[in-house]
């Protein structure tokens, strides 16, 4: 349901402005407080998993969204529509950075959640015991798990604001700057812009706007493919960097397209030369934006969709990891919100194409960022990842033994 919210809106956005339901400035609202809701829920997301527990905090964004969608379906006022889009982002957002943690706690007991801690810290071994044997297989030897879990909570007790404090470390700051160039990164692509303007983006009354919700689906196969394959073989940060180009060709060639049907085509229509209104009226100019957006989805989906999550997992320790999970989804959430709602609005003063190649610069800027910034993570354990950022003179200078 996270991505459908991602989508929503292109597929309706030319019946509610055909009906007038919402205007520009509407519905650029309408688009993007979705996402300013889930950076702040994003970011309450952690105390409240570390207060009430994992499965408590995605029953409660279950919940939430749930209703949302109920009053986003039965809504025709513009207030109403926009209060279930807050809702839906609430929603998503305290679930995102939970539902990760929550899959890997139970796939592997060397990453239990702080849920089963809790159960052990006041004595409730046998309702631990229980729960492990219903995770488990049936002749798994639960008893020791818990004995571990019991040494673990007695040697470590960090609460919330303690974990908050350790954030404060060099190497976590270090880490977290890059953790976070890599989220900016993965939404200034502009990968949500377009999900929720694409039938606006085309505006080409020869290409139906459906069409891409079936061909996007075909470059994201081949990206995940491609992931596959190379993600162990090149590493990480080539990946991510060779996506970033990827995507930035993609913005350029975007860009390019919108200058030439908001621009040079109606220009060339009020001359007599046949062959000039022609060339703006070629299946070339359709095939145009269908393929880059096949090229743009494969090169997100390949590298800079994923590696940002990966980074985030192997980069920072196991012991601050959760609360970084918020801040990343806050950054991720809070750069979709600032382009997806401020889109419309910009475009009402300036060209499309000069905000798409504006998304395309800056990617130019991030690409050189988390090229000179970014350690390869593959085959490193997270000890060794701190020693290269200790060693790194671009953050610090090396220390010197006298």
């Amino acid at each position: 349901m996270l991505g459908y919210s991602f989508g929503l809106p292109s597929p309706i956005a030319l019946e509610i402005k055909s009906s007038n339901i919402l205007d520009d400035y509407q519905f650029g609202i309408f688009s993007g407080i979705f996402y300013l809701a889930a950076a702040i829920s994003g970011l309450i997301a952690i105390p409240m998993m570390y207060w009430l527990g994992r499965k408590s905090v995605i029953v409660i964004a279950a919940i939430i969204s749930a209703g949302g969608w109920i009053l986003l379906g039965s809504s025709r006022l513009p207030e109403l529509l926009i209060c279930a889009r807050v809702v839906i982002g609430l929603g998503s957002g305290l679930s995102t950075p939970i539902v990760p943690i929550y899959i890997a706690e139970l796939a592997n007991k060397n990453t239990r959640g702080r849920h089963l801690s809790v159960v052990v810290s006041i004595d409730l071994e046998k309702k631990a015991l229980q729960t492990l044997e219903t995770l488990r297989c049936k002749d798994y030897d639960a008893l020791e798990e818990v004995k571990e879990i019991i040494q673990v909570v007695a040697e470590n007790k960090n609460t919330f604001l303690s974990k908050i404090s350790l954030l404060f470390k060099l190497y976590h700051l270090k880490a977290l700057f890059v953790v976070s160039l890599a989220m900016i990164s993965n939404q200034s692509s502009g990968v949500n812009l377009i999900g929720s303007y694409s039938s606006e983006l085309l505006n080409n009354d020869r290409i139906n706007p459906n069409v891409i919700g079936l061909v996007m689906p075909i470059g994201q196969i081949a990206a995940i493919l491609v992931t596959l394959i190379l993600i162990e073989k090149i590493g990480r940060k080539i990946l991510f960097i060779l996506s970033l180009v990827g995507i930035i060709l993609a913005l350029f060639l975007m860009g390019t397209y919108l200058l030439l049907i908001d621009q040079i085509c109606p220009l060339m229509s009020s001359f007599p030369n046949s062959t000039l209104v022609a060339s703006c009226e070629s299946e070339y100019l359709i095939a145009w934006p269908i393929l880059t957006f096949v090229l743009f989805n494969l090169a997100f989906s390949s590298g800079n969709g994923p590696i940002g999550f990966i980074l985030l997992g192997e980069l920072i320790p196991q012991k601050v990891k959760n609360i970084v999970s918020g801040f990343g989804t806050f950054i991720l959430f809070m750069t979709a919100f600032l382009i997806v709602t401020f889109y419309p609005i910009i475009t009402n003063q300036i060209p499309r194409a000069y905000f798409i190649y504006a998304l395309a610069v800056f990617n130019i800027v991030l690409c050189i960022l988390i090229a000179t910034l970014t350690p390869e993570s593959k085959g490193k354990s997270v000890g060794e990842l701190e020693k290269l950022f200790q060693e790194n003179t671009v953050f610090c200078c090396k220390k010197t033994v006298n």
